[in-house]
């Protein structure tokens, strides 16, 4: 090989997701994926006193498929990595001692003993009625938010919880350990929503906090997105700690985001995966008005169960986010293959289930919405956890295919129910870009949007569909954006 010949900067972007790690390389010239790779996690429970409320992951098991997944990469193209972006699973947290790991040959292991389990999103251990004993904050605070966890601890476990001295999400805990930080940061997208955070003063509720005797110190430095967090402290894999900059963690809603509206700003954003989201950037970095800790709010905007983040640049997503989405179709086409078992006798794959409905479906050219009706919220809503679905208006001559497509369109209304009509109509949005998994494997669930759009908001609203946007490509684009913004 010519030694002049000049090789490709790359940007290494990690999504640490909940069921799996996925890592790209991209070329900073090209803004193009070189490489990527996933793995998925397989987790035991992680503690003998495990409940249904309780979801925790063993943080172990997460470093060593990271690695895992790092290792898949050539040496090459590790070698030419200048740059990391790290996103990942929003609102859950990690808690460590001094020194929770260690380091040997390019790879890194925690000791057990010094860093926790990590709380997940999903984690259901505060209770409403514990929800509504915490001070009140301007933003919104659910069961699974990271201060919201450890405020249970405070109360639960208190001697645990006053072994360690700090917190973070994963990524702050990956971060702070590739770039051996002694205080971890944490960005405003990450800390918006942890919990007890002022959304315009970009700071820690303390005042709410330390009334009710949490330990401050506990808490990460709060930096903004886009900032560098530290060089990486030592080589990783086969990636030289040779002026890498590793950015503070990024939420992975914002990376989706960014990724999509790379062109185009002023648009809606739905994600159709496991869950949905639906999201769209405020213009002129607004946000309504939020209310305050007496309870002053917009009341149109709690009717909206719209959350705001931090997005970029001092903006701010509006964000509609439902547990409602591919998972619900995903019982009812278990429920299908279980009573057709006990009916029949006959072991059908799910596979088998979801390919004849599919077909059944297309070969339907009945109208949506369909006259069964079905609220599809099996798995509640944060601002509602007891929600449960229902199906209505069930007719003698209602099929299988029926409830299925009408399955597909309550997941549409809902989480265009959750996101606020005046939000929508007040900027003047036209476009709309659909990606995620339920998309690309159910055509069914985009005849639905469609079907929403054009009756809803009289087809004003286009729809494109693009190729599955996972967030790690957005986290690699958004440090190669700050990187050419600082350099």
């Amino acid at each position: 090989m010519n030694k002049n010949n000049k090789q490709p900067a790359y940007v290494l972007g990690i999504d640490i997701g909940t069921t799996s790690v996925k890592i790209c390389i991209l070329n900073c010239e090209t803004e193009t994926i070189v490489n990527s790779h996933c793995i998925s996690y397989s987790f035991v429970d992680t503690k003998e006193i495990k409940t249904k409320n309780h979801d925790e992951q063993n943080v172990a098991i997460i470093l060593i498929a990271m690695e895992a997944c790092l290792n898949h990469f050539s040496s090459e193209q590790l070698a030419n990595v200048k740059t990391i972006g790290i996103c990942g699973q929003m609102h859950g947290c990690v808690l460590w001692q001094h020194n929770a790991w260690r380091y040997s040959n390019g790879s890194y292991s925690i000791d057990s003993n010094r860093v926790s389990n990590l709380y997940t999103w999903q984690d259901q251990r505060c209770d409403e009625q514990f929800l509504k004993s915490l001070p009140k904050s301007s933003m919104k605070l659910s069961t699974g938010y990271g201060c919201a966890t450890m405020l249970w601890l405070l109360k639960h476990e208190p001697v645990f919880l006053s072994q360690f001295t700090h917190s973070g999400t994963i990524m702050d805990f990956v971060v702070a350990m590739i770039c051996d930080l002694n205080k971890p940061v944490m960005s405003t997208q990450n800390a918006a929503s942890f919990g007890f955070y002022e959304l315009t003063e970009e700071k820690w509720d303390a005042s709410s906090l330390t009334a009710v005797h949490f330990p401050i110190d506990l808490l990460p430095k709060i930096v903004k997105a886009g900032s560098v967090a530290a060089p990486l402290a030592k080589k990783w894999t086969n990636i030289d700690a040779n002026d890498v900059n590793v950015f503070a963690a990024f939420g992975d809603i914002q990376c989706m985001v960014f990724a999509v509206l790379r062109q185009q700003s002023h648009a809606l954003v739905l994600n159709a995966g496991t869950s949905m989201q639906l999201c769209m950037q405020m213009p002129n970095g607004r946000i309504p008005k939020s209310g305050n800790k007496d309870g002053d709010a917009d009341e149109a905007m709690i009717k909206s169960c719209v959350d705001f983040f931090p997005y970029f640049e001092r903006n701010f997503l509006a964000v509609a986010a439902s547990l409602n989405g591919g998972n619900v179709l995903q019982i009812y086409v278990n429920n299908v293959r279980r009573l057709i078992q006990l009916i029949v006798g006959e072991n059908v794959s799910t596979d088998q289930i979801w390919n004849r409905l599919i077909a059944a479906a297309a070969a339907d050219n009945s109208t949506m919405p369909m006259q069964v009706t079905v609220n599809p919220c099996a798995f509640g809503e944060r601002f509602n956890p007891k929600l449960k679905a229902q199906i209505s208006n069930i007719s003698p001559d209602v099929s299988f295919v029926d409830i299925f497509a009408a399955v597909c369109y309550g997941l549409i209304n809902n989480i265009f129910e959750m996101m606020s009509f005046d939000l929508i109509n007040g900027c003047e949005i036209n476009t709309l870009y659909a990606t995620g998994s339920a998309f690309r494997r159910n055509a069914l669930l985009k005849r639905a949007l469609h079907e929403y759009l054009r009756t809803e908001f009289n087809e004003r609203i286009k729809v494109n569909y693009v190729e599955e946007i996972d967030a790690n490509f957005g986290a690699a684009l958004a440090a190669l954006h700050y990187t050419s913004t600082i350099s």
